[in-house]
């Protein structure tokens, strides 16, 4: 062990202070510290409102999305249903001519 190790096992730890300045000194560094974490609590309100902010917009046009997409599914289902009605309709018309020309 050196002289240089015997002499940092030997001081006196700084925590504990020598004096008033020193006591002073670990004051401000403790409300620096409070201040810091009250500054990080902040910090995380304010991304928390921002992450609500956020999810509720979604969730919003989530919403108009979803409607959208039924709209669109509503409105295909009717074309659909029209076009099938209208095709049997032709052709139902199209057997009647053929057998009133056979007919008569």
């Amino acid at each position: 062990m050196t002289p240089l190790d015997r002499d940092l096992l030997n001081s006196p730890d700084p925590r504990e202070g020598s004096g008033p300045a020193e006591a002073v000194s670990n004051q401000v560094l403790e409300d620096e510290d409070a201040c810091d974490g009250q500054a990080k609590v902040v910090d995380l309100a304010a991304k928390v409102v921002d992450l609500s902010d956020s999810n509720h917009k979604l969730r919003v046009d989530n919403v108009a999305l979803r409607a959208r997409i039924q709209q669109l599914k509503s409105r295909s289902s009717f074309e659909r249903k029209f076009f099938a009605i209208l095709g049997l309709s032709l052709w139902f018309l199209f057997l009647y001519a053929i057998v009133s020309k056979v007919v008569y």
